[in-house]
């Protein structure tokens, strides 16, 4: 039932917008994605899934209009098909949230434009994931769970997100200057903690976060795109309490035990700072490689914050009619210090995080109808803790994956996708032993635009 009322509301929007703003480009689009089926054996336990977390992109509905002087998106994140077993309608309509929800203005023309919301900005910044289902530009940093990295998110990424964003056109250069007051708490929540998230009235707390963001870019005509970024995001202390408790499963013994004397400091900032070169000179061929900053700061002069660095080397090349081959690869790494706040996270001094992640994809387009994609990727990780009493362990993970899917556009509108994914994953732990967990999974997928 509520994938037809999806369908009808997003028909019906689709059809007033097309009256309403005809002077315009108008698109409404439904992703879905799941797998199928999913098996996964971790030692001598087997377990066997349908209509798990898909493979390919996350499912959503979007509306979106592009006018001459105004626009805006409005995208609804659907929530993972498999919950349609265990949870009520009402219940999947509650956990549906927007992913993108802004509009834009240019009431100057060509000099200058507006944008205001809820928004994933990466102008400047050249995104080579055609051919695969690939993570943000930014640092690999430290993960929570089973997990010792976290692929880049918008906190550590080379993207300027949620607020107020104004950009100023100067010829071949392009400013753009981010003002982020707390837009949406539930969106940040879920973004945040997950699935898992706590009510928005538990999370609405005393003292309010802000982002503020700026990036210049420059164009050159047969060169490329040359970008500078910055950006920060203030959390004030009873916030970052918050998200600690909920990481510890709320037991405020254990947040008492790696903060006896409180948490430092009055706030922390997420700054981001970062380089970026996308180099189009060669024919059929382009490269980008970035560098990105990132250090969780606390306003107490008396701690310490690990900086950790984030390299992208990012290509695609499209030499032979029909074919397209592309590489994206990461080296992220961090060095501990003495005196970090960072308590539930700490390196610590002498010990270190290193990262590195290369994934190749190609895709081959064999019909007007039909093209197939195939992909590999590998993500070593490795903590070194041994001089770390407390929090992170030593450890090392290792995942390789391959992929392929076939793609059916079916009708000009629709497009279908089916696959098969095998990933490997070696997680050790010093002092226990080692874990390889084998998943063997069918994404499917389906887009309809029009």
């Amino acid at each position: 039932m509520i994938k037809k009322n999806l369908a009808s509301l997003a028909l019906a929007f689709g059809l007033t917008a097309s009256f309403v703003f005809a002077e315009g480009e108008f698109s409404v689009t439904l992703d879905f994605s799941a797998s199928a089926l999913e098996v996964e054996k971790s030692g001598n336990e087997t377990n066997i899934d349908s209509f798990a977390d898909s493979a390919f992109e996350d499912s959503e509905l979007s509306f979106s209009y592009e006018g001459e002087k105004f626009g805006g998106v409005v995208t609804l994140g659907l929530p993972d098909a498999n919950l349609h077993l265990i949870m009520s309608e009402d219940d999947l309509i509650t956990l549906a949230s927007f992913s993108e929800l802004y509009g834009w203005i240019k009431p100057f023309g060509s000099i200058v434009k507006f944008t205001a919301g809820i928004f994933e900005n990466t102008d400047g910044i050249a995104d080579y994931t055609d051919d695969i289902d690939d993570f943000d530009v930014g640092v690999f940093i430290l993960g929570d769970g089973d997990e010792p990295f976290a692929e880049p998110m918008k906190y550590f990424s080379a993207a300027l997100v949620d607020g107020f964003l104004t950009d100023l056109y100067l010829g071949p250069m392009t400013v753009q200057l981010l003002f982020g007051p707390n837009l949406g708490k539930k969106h940040m929540a879920s973004e945040i903690f997950g699935d898992m998230s706590p009510s928005i009235e538990d999370f609405a707390i005393d003292g309010r976060q802000y982002r503020l963001g700026a990036r210049v870019f420059a164009e050159i005509e047969k060169v490329g795109t040359f970008a500078l970024m910055f950006k920060t995001f203030q959390w004030p202390k009873a916030v970052m309490e918050k998200v600690f408790l909920f990481a510890l499963d709320g037991q405020s013994d254990a947040f008492t035990d790696l903060y006896p004397n409180g948490m430092p400091g009055d706030f922390m900032n997420y700054h981001n700072f970062g380089a970026y070169a996308d180099i189009t000179a060669a024919e059929n061929l382009g490269i980008m490689l970035g560098y990105t900053g990132y250090v969780f700061a606390n306003s107490d002069s008396n701690v310490n914050s690990p900086l950790f660095h984030g390299i992208d080397l990012r290509a695609t090349w499209t030499g032979v009619e029909g074919l397209s081959l592309s590489t994206h690869n990461n080296v992220s790494f961090a060095f501990g210090s003495d005196d970090e706040w960072d308590a539930l996270n700490s390196i610590g001094a002498g010990n270190s995080f290193f990262n590195l992640y290369n994934a190749v994809g190609a895709t081959k387009t064999l019909t007007d109808v039909l093209s197939v994609n195939a992909q590999i990727g590998n993500i070593l990780s490795k903590i070194s803790a041994d001089k770390q009493p407390t929090a992170l362990q030593t450890r090392t993970r290792d995942e390789f994956w391959a992929e392929a899917k076939l793609i059916a556009s079916v009708t000009e509108n629709t497009q279908f996708k089916a696959g098969l994914k095998l990933a490997l994953v070696n997680d050790d732990v010093a002092g226990s032993d080692a874990t390889t967990t084998t998943t063997f999974s069918i994404p499917v997928g389906v887009s309809v635009n029009f």
